[in-house]
């Protein structure tokens, strides 16, 4: 774990204090005065919280996300592998497929799409100029069974994530040659072969269910090969590559020592990037931009390639900080960012490259600046045809400060009032809205903080009226007062709960589960340490890792079977 001294624990655990008392937001996630179970004030322990005194959440089997099935493939076998371009739709639980993964089933047509990609995938595979990424054996009949071994002992550790266990590779191999010898073709036998194994449960989930320990706290503690799959799927966001399958063999995560190294090493990786692309994307939904729509007859420099692009700044943002080690929390002030020409021209500012994208730094006199100032979330917490203090105050509340907001009564009409000669403005029809009592305990805590981004348009341009009013972005956070995006914006960077909300991100989106109450010690403890570390994500990220809520479980609230192979496939 990422190692501090006492000083600057002590100069951290302090500086969480002092903006819990500058903030004093006796702020409730409810709307009518019930506190999340997120949100509790800081205690004082520095400490990683005893395991007893800690809730560790029930064993799930995550079903791969249409991404980690294809970067799967593609890791395996080739990135000139062609996946299937329709699969199983992911589901979201508490707004994020990470959670809903674990709890999602395969309807009969998702059976179908996935049998359809396998068979894809399989005839590729063995075709002559691929055949020798399954194997070095010149099969000498149609039913050759060393060579039908030798490609499921090089294939099927990889896509089942552990070692093939005899019994298991039998069954594979006598699959192989059956079909081999009806077609007197050892390829075609080695396509159906593969086409189930990609078919299987040990491929498309991820057992994460643990050995149950020897005392009587109930606890299983994920196995190597488990806790490399947890591992390699919240970094990377694909399959576990031969390195960390080989730490798994050796016994090396079992160690905090060899689980911290393979951690900073797969940190260091590339494909870490794309890991942490997977995960902002799901906090933030900023998937939803490749299906962004506007109406263009009002904002003429929508194009449909405007969310792709948005979606490209946020995420190139969000790794400059991330690997550059710099204060996370500068996302939210922050005037470095990315912009390619149209983006540029959307900004008001200078393109810093001709073609793609290139790191810029917006001048001082833009009023653009941090994520709130993105296109991404401007255009995608908007309507079609206008803007909406309500998502994006939600958007604030949700993702960035862990706020629960309820969902509306279904009586209760939502709808903000049409512009009149007395209510021109958004901020003046949202005060209208807030006139109505069933309305006003959520709204409260949403529309003034959005109504702040009411000089970005529905898409993110800036403007300096509303249909020829005046805009007012004043408002109010938690008690602290603002006058313009920008105090919003650095209110939000030093906000006590921005951090927090990372560290509830990150635990949520790595296990698979949500939070509960019994969980605060521990998310006190990693929100202390991600401050010790000047608030470097790879470090929170470690301390994670390195935490028993990672590294282990309990038994599942349904009766999920291991399964022969899984079972034979331990060493």
């Amino acid at each position: 774990m990422f190692e501090t001294s006492s000083r600057r624990r002590k100069r951290a655990l302090e500086s969480i204090a002092l903006s819990f008392v500058l903030f004093t937001f006796g702020a409730t996630s409810g709307c009518g005065g019930e506190k999340s179970p997120e949100d509790t004030t800081q205690p004082e322990a520095v400490e990683q919280p005893a395991e007893a005194d800690l809730e560790i959440p029930a064993a799930s089997v995550p079903r791969l996300t249409a991404a980690q099935y294809r970067n799967s493939v593609q890791d395996i076998f080739g990135e000139d592998i062609i996946t299937p371009p329709t699969l199983e739709p992911d589901i979201e639980s508490g707004g994020f497929t990470a959670i809903g993964a674990g709890i999602s089933t395969v309807s009969p047509r998702g059976v179908e799409l996935y049998e359809e990609g396998a068979y894809a995938i399989s005839v590729q595979l063995v075709a002559e100029d691929k055949r020798e990424r399954l194997t070095d054996c010149a099969p000498f009949s149609p039913q050759d069974e060393d060579c039908f071994e030798a490609i499921v002992d090089r294939i099927g550790p990889r896509l089942f994530r552990r070692p093939i266990g005899g019994e298991e590779r039998a069954k594979y191999v006598a699959l192989g040659k059956k079909i081999g010898g009806e077609a007197n073709d050892f390829w075609v036998g080695a396509r159906y072969m593969l086409a189930a194994m990609l078919q299987s449960p040990n491929f498309l989930w991820r057992g994460e269910l643990g050995t149950p320990k020897a005392d009587s706290s109930g606890r299983r503690t994920l196995n190597n090969y488990e806790l490399a799959s947890r591992l390699s799927f919240f970094l990377w966001n694909t399959t576990p590559d031969d390195a960390l399958l080989e730490a798994a063999r050796e016994g090396e995560l079992s160690t905090s020592k060899g689980l911290e190294e393979h951690t900073r090493r797969m940190l260091e990786d590339d494909r870490a990037k794309v890991g942490m692309r997977a995960f902002f994307s799901d906090i933030f939904d900023l998937d939803a931009l490749l299906e962004l729509t506007k109406d263009p007859t009002i904002y003429k420099v929508y194009s449909p390639e405007l969310g792709l692009w948005a979606r490209e700044q946020t995420l190139l943002t969000i790794e400059d900080l991330i690997f550059e080690d710099q204060d996370f929390r500068t996302l939210m002030n922050t005037r470095e960012t990315y912009l390619n020409r149209k983006l540029a021209s959307m900004y008001g500012v200078v393109s810093p490259t001709r073609e793609g994208f290139a790191r810029t730094t917006l001048p001082e006199d833009s009023q653009r600046f941090g994520l709130i100032g993105h296109a991404s979330v401007l255009s995608l917490y908007s309507h079609p045809v206008s803007t909406s203090a309500t998502l994006r105050g939600k958007f604030i509340r949700e993702r960035l400060l862990c706020d629960i907001i309820p969902s509306p009564p279904a009586d209760v009409d939502t709808s903000i009032p049409e512009p009149s000669g007395e209510t021109p403005t958004l901020r003046d029809r949202v005060a209208e809205h807030l006139e109505n009592p069933s309305c006003a305990g959520c709204h409260n805590k949403m529309d003034p903080i959005g109504l702040a981004l009411e000089n970005f348009d529905g898409v993110g341009v800036w403007r300096e009226d509303d249909d020829g009013h005046a805009i007012d972005p004043s408002g109010n956070l938690d008690g602290e007062d603002f006058t313009t995006p920008a105090e919003l914006a650095d209110l939000l960077t030093n906000h006590p709960r921005l951090t927090r909300c990372m560290v509830q991100h990150a635990i949520q989106y790595s296990t698979g589960n949500r939070l509960t109450p019994a969980q605060q010690p521990l998310i006190t403890y990693l929100d202390i340490e991600f401050a010790a570390s000047e608030f470097r994500f790879k470090e929170l990220i470690v301390a994670l890792v390195l935490s028993p809520i990672f590294r282990e479980t309990t038994a599942p609230s349904d009766d999920i079977d291991h399964g022969a192979d899984a079972e034979e496939g331990e060493e």
